[in-house]
């Protein structure tokens, strides 16, 4: 059955599903005011995420004290934020391990720095009664430091500004393997008092530096050959890498007069360029630098029934190296329909490029359905399908660096997704994918860009948890993963984090105490390794990694609006031997001793 006539039948099996009214599941701008559901606080104390096709706001946010979070020092330590592997140091380039959709297009490569940068979809629109600003401070025996700073303020009625600034810095445990990375935001957003403005605008500036040790090498590492991992010989001694992006965007919204809808304009600028530098080459390799504009108009009904939003985007794309570079203009029109009941929710979207280049192919098309067995959506099911067709990365087609260079004619790449799932009670969600890829493109082991013709599969269970059980609580995730092919997609079969804690009261209730641990395993499989020159992880066949436990130990204070904790991470590294590796040739870090606090003001 072809993609198209699949989506028509699955629409059609989710429309079947609509019984009782009822807001829908998700929260928006509508009408006069904001529409918030029953658990989330006023608008004096939410936040919410850009999205630049719709006048309508998806979700909005409360800004939490979780004392738990505040060990998580890296968002890749995080229970509830997926699977990654990472070279040794923290901060350093990563790649999720958990297979998804991506729904982006015009990358010039995967980012492998995603899970740390900020961008027009992630970075916080707050809406404030009194200033909100959180300082957060950790440190370590190897010297790695992290640094984060919020503030945000309403400057005046529904006028908010804010700033984001994050520091992390870390030595790393092997030579050269030094990490400095900022990330920054400045924000701005209003909203009328009726809601008929509303307008957000940013400047987004993410930079990392990494010194680039190659690796060790493993063979001498789990062999324990040498006293110290300082004493490990690296193959790169002088070599780094740079990444720089800066992104600005304005977007505003107008709702017409005579409930005749909504009209929102968003501009947007995007600079991304990588540098990577080895003095013991003739010259320095500009990898590559990006820009894009991009100009988005749409239009958004205010319909109780059936809202559409509808528009057009534009962009204009160079890529460039530093011996060639591609222009395109593109034009994208796009759709989104919604339709809400009482317990149910359904809502249909799809985008369609313009053009007579190789990007004309690329489109996405999804449709989605939700329905909650109570008033309150602790307890619901939900089914989603989407196909994406999309031009091969630049990356993939050409690139020019000094040791590496390959001109391609790749064809477009497919990739449908079934996703059917439930949640029940709020605290547990099981989500079963199935995802059919054609013409997946991928780097080869010898560095070079392959394409498989044909189909791979991949099957994927998620249970995620969050609950409590008296004094204990639990966060976390484990991923069954299957894929036909581990060549064009290698997974592990198993993946889990867990953090489970004990949480008491001491001194007459005033010090909240918590003492627990955070687990990690993978089973071994053939995971990427990485390359400096390339920036690029790529497949190897060479020695499969996974197959070991991590155990981190905490202890976390609340003392008003302080959180504090300690962590003695990998206690027992070298204890049942070397082979803790997440990438081939990089171990992950081992024994260490971390402290750290954040501190939230509101007033």
């Amino acid at each position: 059955m072809s993609a198209k006539r699949l989506l028509l039948l699955w629409c059609a099996v989710l429309a079947s599903f609509c019984v009782e009214a009822q807001t829908a599941d998700s929260l928006s701008l509508k009408g006069d005011s904001l529409s918030l559901s029953r658990d989330s606080l006023s608008i004096g104390s939410i936040y919410y995420h850009h999205t630049s096709e719709s006048y309508f706001i998806d979700s909005f946010f409360q800004i939490e004290d979780n004392l738990v979070d505040v060990h998580y020092f890296s968002p890749l330590k995080r229970t509830d934020n997926g699977f990654f592997q990472q070279l040794s140091t923290y901060g350093s380039p990563s790649q999720s391990t958990l297979y998804d959709l991506n729904t982006s297009f015009l990358q010039y490569q995967p980012n492998i720095y995603s899970p740390y940068t900020y961008n027009k979809g992630n970075i916080k629109f707050y809406q404030l009664h009194k200033p909100f600003s959180e300082l957060y401070y950790s440190n370590d025996l190897n010297s790695t430091q992290a640094f984060h700073i919020i503030h945000s303020q309403n400057v005046y009625r529904g006028l908010n500004i804010g700033l984001q600034y994050d520091v992390d810095y870390a030595d790393g445990t092997f030579v050269n393997s030094q990490v400095m990375n900022q990330f920054f935001n400045a924000t701005a957003n209003y909203i009328s008092p009726k809601g008929t403005y509303r307008a957000e605008a940013a400047y987004i500036r993410n930079r990392a530096y990494t010194n680039e040790s190659g690796g060790i090498n493993d063979a001498a590492f789990l062999a324990d050959s040498f006293p110290s991992p300082a004493a490990y010989p690296v193959l790169l001694t002088a070599s780094y890498t740079q990444f720089k992006s800066a992104d600005f965007f304005l977007s505003q919204s107008l709702r017409l007069p005579k409930s005749l809808g909504a009209v929102t304009l968003t501009n947007s600028f995007d600079n991304n360029t990588r540098i990577y530098h080895d003095a013991q080459s003739i010259d320095t390799t500009l990898s590559f630098d990006n820009k894009k504009l991009t100009n988005t108009l749409s239009y958004s009904s205010v319909a109780k029934f059936l809202p559409l939003n509808a528009g057009i985007r534009h962009d204009y794309n160079l890529f460039a190296d530093r011996n060639m570079s591609e222009k395109t203009s593109l034009f994208t029109p796009f759709a989104r329909l919604d339709y809400a009941l009482k317990r149910f929710h359904f809502k249909a979207y799809g985008e369609k490029t313009i053009s007579n280049n190789l990007f004309g192919d690329n489109s996405l098309a999804t449709i989605s359905a939700n329905l909650a067995f109570d008033t309150i959506n602790r307890n619901k099911v939900f089914a989603s399908l989407s196909y994406k067709t999309a031009a091969a990365d630049f990356f993939y087609r050409h690139n020019n660096t000094t040791n590496y260079q390959w001109t391609n004619d790749f064809n477009s790449i497919k990739t449908t997704k079934l996703s059917i799932g439930t949640s029940l009670l709020g605290i547990l969600t099981l989500n079963l994918n199935y995802f059919a890829l054609s013409d997946n493109v991928w780097l080869s082991q010898s560095l070079q860009p392959i394409q498989k013709e044909g189909n791979t599969n991949v099957y994927q269970a998620i249970l995620s948890n969050k609950f409590t059980l008296g004094a204990f609580g639990f966060i976390g995730t484990a991923a069954v993963q299957y894929a036909d092919d581990e060549k064009a997609v290698p997974l592990p079969l198993l993946q889990v984090k867990q953090t489970a804690y004990v949480e008491f009261f001491l001194f007459s209730k005033k010090l909240k105490t918590q003492i627990g641990l955070d687990f990690y395993y993978n089973t071994a499989f053939y995971a990427d390794t990485y390359s400096p020159e390339l920036g690029s992880f790529y497949r190897q066949q060479e020695r499969k990694v996974g197959n070991y436990l991590y155990t981190d130990l905490f202890v976390g204070v609340q003392i008003s609006s302080v959180n504090l904790f300690l962590a003695l991470t990998h206690p027992y590294a070298g204890l049942l031997g070397n082979d803790y590796f997440q990438t081939l040739h990089y171990p992950s870090e081992a024994l260490s001793f971390r402290w750290g606090l954040s501190w939230k003001f509101i007033d």
